[in-house]
């Protein structure tokens, strides 16, 4: 249908579940279990991707400060900020 009217797919897509969210809580209900396993289907190959991208060659370049970096970056701003979120 998308591409008789030239319309794009990704916002059919998401308008159509708000629509199916907010006038049908039933349907809702019944897609929460698939949803949220789909959810955590794309993390993981996301995690996959990303991990596969890691290479020995990546880090060669890589000094003690941008290690410092990452470090800090995935140990105290990540926590905090998702802290600061709740």
């Amino acid at each position: 249908m998308c591409s008789i009217v030239g319309a794009n797919e990704y916002l059919a897509a998401f308008s159509a579940g708000m629509i199916i969210a907010t006038v049908g809580p039933r349907f809702r209900l019944a897609f929460d279990g698939f949803g949220e396993a789909l959810t955590d289907l794309f993390k993981l190959a996301v995690l996959l991707v990303f991990g596969a991208l890691l290479t020995p060659k990546l880090f060669t370049g890589m000094t003690w400060h941008s290690a410092l970096f990452a470090v800090i970056a995935l140990a105290v701003a990540r926590p905090v900020g998702l802290w600061l979120a709740s």
